[in-house]
C-alpha cells in the first residue's frame, strides 16, 4: 500500500466517489455526497493505493494555524478493518503537526444517533485517542452530530 497526496481536485472528487460507492451505510444520502464531492476539491487530501486502486481517503481543513480538521476520512468497504483507515489518520497527524497544529478535529453523529454503523466510527476515533468535545445538531437537520478532538 502506498500512501501519497493527490493535488488534482478532479481526481480527489473522482477517487472520493469511489470509495463511497462502496459504503453506502455511511454515505446513502445522494446531496450530502455531491457537498462532499465539490468540497473535497479544495482540501488537502491523501489517498492509500494499492496495485492502483484506491483503498481510503483522508481530507484535512485547517483553523486558525492551531487546529486541523479530519473533514473526511473512508475506506473501500473491502479493505475495511486491515489498517488503511489507521495509516491515513497517522500520515494526517504527521501533516497537521508539520503545519503546526496542536489539535485535531473531526465531526461525526453523536451517540444520540441510534445508527450502528456510527457507533463503529466514533469507537474508532476513541480507540486512536480522540474525545467528545460537543454535540449539537444543525439547523434544518435532524440528525444529533458531535466533535470529537485529539490534542496532537
Amino acid at each position: 500500500m502506498r500512501l501519497f497526496e493527490i493535488q488534482n481536485p478532479e481526481t480527489k472528487s473522482r477517487v472520493y466517489a469511489e470509495i463511497i460507492a462502496t459504503l453506502p451505510q455511511w454515505f446513502g444520502i445522494p446531496e450530502s455526497n455531491t457537498h462532499y464531492i465539490e468540497g473535497i476539491k479544495t482540501k488537502e487530501t491523501f489517498g492509500a493505493f494499492d496495485k492502483g486502486q484506491a483503498m481510503g481517503l483522508v481530507a484535512l481543513r485547517y483553523h486558525f494555524k492551531t487546529t486541523a480538521e479530519l473533514w473526511w476520512l473512508g475506506v473501500r468497504a473491502s479493505r475495511r478493518r486491515k489498517g488503511v483507515g489507521a495509516a491515513l489518520l497517522r500520515l494526517a497527524k504527521t501533516r497537521a503537526r508539520d503545519r503546526g497544529c496542536n489539535m485535531m478535529a473531526v465531526m461525526t453523529l453523536s451517540p444520540r444517533s441510534p445508527d450502528a454503523t456510527y457507533a463503529e466510527t466514533r469507537a474508532f476515533y476513541r480507540s486512536r485517542g480522540f474525545v467528545p468535545f460537543v454535540e449539537f445538531t444543525e439547523e434544518g437537520h435532524d440528525h444529533p452530530m458531535m466533535w470529537m478532538m485529539l490534542r496532537l
